[in-house]
């Protein structure tokens, strides 16, 4: 027996709603539809599993970046593929930007049938490619981190975009809780083109494209202050070793993690903040 689809579409302008609705229903799928970003992201949340959703750029209160963040957040919908529906003139085409491979863009007013098929498409693609995800906290595994990085300094802008890569390391009395919250976390505060990964026992490891220091660093604050504010990662700590290159093309990727790894570990032997940079 086929496993039903899941279409959900965001649009807070009823009559395009409806359409697409009624263009992407057919056998064995089912399409909810929401006018409201805050009602559709509820929905996401709680729901199994999500094939396609067919989204509106920006509404109020919600936007691109963070239905993507939110996605990208869940295990059950890391995943899902995303049509974005922009204006026609092109103003909103800054969702170009977030650089996802399972992001497409139809602009207004649209052609159905152009619609249905790369509806058709990217579930397809969603169900051939899904990349593999730890069983345990949903996060991308090691191997397939490994791979994003060298890709992402392989293929770094020859302007000189740095690029940043956190480790953390996690110590909690409650391992497997802790470790399924901590990673939610993380997956929660990163930027829509970041990916994070679990890359051991109780280590993860997070890949932030385009990010200076500055920036990689305010993120790492987030996931700090986050865990040591939430009442589920009672009891546990977690400490972040930083290192940022400047050069993404001209740094190896061994080189990159090294300097991760020692100031993850100059955190551990001179008892320094739970945060530690080192720039390349």
């Amino acid at each position: 027996m086929e496993r039903n689809e899941t279409v959900v579409v965001v649009d807070d302008d009823r009559e395009i709603r409806t359409l697409i609705e009624i263009a992407l229903k057919k056998p064995g799928r089912t399409v909810v539809g929401f006018g409201d970003g805050q009602e559709a992201l509820e929905f996401l949340a709680s729901s199994d599993d999500v094939d396609l959703v067919v989204s509106d750029v920006a509404m109020e209160g919600f936007d691109a970046h963070r239905l993507l963040r939110h996605l990208r957040s869940n295990a059950r919908t890391a995943s899902t593929s995303v049509i974005f529906v922009t204006a026609a003139d092109g103003a909103d085409a800054r969702v170009d930007l977030i650089g996802e491979r399972a992001v497409e863009h139809l602009s207004k007013p649209f052609d159905v049938a152009e619609l249905r098929s790369r509806a058709d498409c990217a579930i397809l693609r969603r169900e051939n490619s899904a990349p593999p995800r730890d069983a345990e906290t949903g996060l991308h595994t090691r191997a397939h981190f490994e791979s994003l990085l060298a890709a992402a300094m392989r293929e770094a802008p020859s302007d000189g975009s740095p690029l940043a890569l956190m480790i953390g390391d996690l110590d909690a009395a409650d391992n497997a809780g802790a470790l399924r919250r901590v990673a939610t976390i993380i997956a929660t505060h990163l930027r829509a083109t970041d990916f994070a990964a679990r890359i051991g026992d109780n280590a993860f490891a997070t890949l932030h494209p385009s990010c200076d220091a500055s920036g990689a660093t305010a993120i790492a604050q987030r996931i700090l202050s986050a865990v040591s504010t939430d009442p589920f990662c009672a009891g546990t700590s977690i400490r972040l070793g930083l290192a940022v290159s400047a050069t993404p093309r001209d740094t190896p990727v061994d080189a990159l993690f090294a300097a991760a790894n020692e100031a993850l570990h100059a955190e551990k032997e001179m008892g320094e903040a739970p945060l530690t940079l080192r720039m390349l």
